[in-house]
């Protein structure tokens, strides 16, 4: 055995670092004696020990009196009435707002029904009505394809004071054979502007040709046919109105309108003049329309042209030729008369 290094040693004199090699245990050594330890009675293990009278007069300490600051804080404290008072008052406020709520949504329970009882009521009133219009435009259909003359569709024309004249003398005054109808094909409601009179209708007849109406329901429920826009009437011919005049007159058509750029003789100018191709329904003779830059019936015009997608737009136009023109196939717009060809009020 070796007892090594000990630091402390280094501090006595005439010690080394040296570790000290231990022989066996010397066996013939006497072993070591107990130590003798004084009588617990004759030793006193305190300083000062406190007598009986001290013991005895100190009063009894509760069990869990070092227990109270351990679990819930409120634990063995007393409630005062205030809070009793404050959580019945809650109790009471929050009872009294539900009973408000409840009360509340029976109203609006009751609001909901009677809205939806007033909307089933008012779309069955809907559905009475148009099945009323549908019955009296078909009646109006039939009767008017089947007339024999032209005093006989007068019941079924819109503005008929200012029509019936034009449809008396349309194609000379002569009637076209009646021809009835085989099948009403599509009978929708149309809505022009803020307009929701107008219905549009397509019928199919005998012959198999298929003919497209506009239709107006009064405020009585009579259903009236638009005679102008079912043949597309015209002041005259177009194809005489293009080639032959009549010059210095004013006369509105029903035409097509596409913007174009063709200038010559006296609207030779395009800083001064706006050119546009004009044609009619059923016509393939071509009109160029000159408006004068900068003024309202210009701005009309480019107006009807930018709401179509197709770049070409349908109008009443007032058109006149010039007195001794030499440009041919033209004619000064003078105005828009309607941006489209029925007239929704009595010109």
């Amino acid at each position: 055995m070796a007892r090594l290094f000990n630091p402390e040693l280094m501090q006595t004199k005439g010690r080394d670092n040296k570790p000290v090699h231990l022989g066996p245990a010397d066996t013939d050594r006497n072993e070591p004696a107990k130590l003798e330890v004084a009588d617990k009675d004759l030793v006193r293990s305190r300083s000062q020990e406190p007598g009986i009278d001290e013991l005895l007069g100190h009063d009894v300490m509760a069990a869990d009196s070092n227990e109270r600051g351990w679990g819930n804080p409120w634990r063995d404290k007393p409630i005062t009435v205030g809070w009793v008072v404050l959580a019945v008052l809650m109790l009471g406020g929050a009872l009294v707002w539900s009973l408000s709520r409840v009360k509340q949504a029976d109203k609006t329970v009751a609001g909901f029904r009677t809205d939806a009882e007033t909307a089933v009521a008012r779309n069955q009133a809907d559905e009475i009505e148009a099945e009323r219009i549908v019955e009296n435009a078909e009646s109006a259909l039939r009767a008017f394809f089947k007339a024999g003359s032209v005093e006989e569709i007068a019941p079924w024309i819109r503005h008929a004071e200012r029509v019936m004249p034009l449809a008396r003398a349309h194609e000379g005054g002569r009637w076209p054979t009646p021809v009835p109808v085989r099948d009403i094909r599509q009978l929708v409601p149309l809505t022009i502007g803020i307009r929701t009179e107008f219905w549009a209708a397509s019928v199919e007849l005998v012959d198999g040709s298929i003919r497209n109406l506009y239709l107006e329901v009064m405020p009585d429920g009579q259903v009236l046919i638009d005679w102008e826009t079912l043949v597309c009437h015209q002041p005259m011919a177009w194809d005489t109105f293009v080639t032959q005049g009549p010059a210095g007159v004013s006369l509105d058509f029903r035409v097509f309108i596409e913007a174009d750029t063709f200038h010559a003789h006296e609207f030779g100018s395009s800083d001064k003049w706006s050119c546009f191709r004009l044609t009619a329904n059923g016509s393939d003779e071509p009109m160029f329309g000159y408006v004068m830059k900068g003024t309202m019936t210009e701005l009309l015009v480019l107006d009807l042209l930018a709401g179509s997608a197709s770049g070409r737009a349908s109008a009443i136009l007032r058109l006149r030729i010039p007195d001794q023109l030499t440009a041919r196939r033209s004619a000064v717009i003078e105005a828009v008369i309607n941006d489209r060809w029925i007239h929704l009020d009595p010109p």
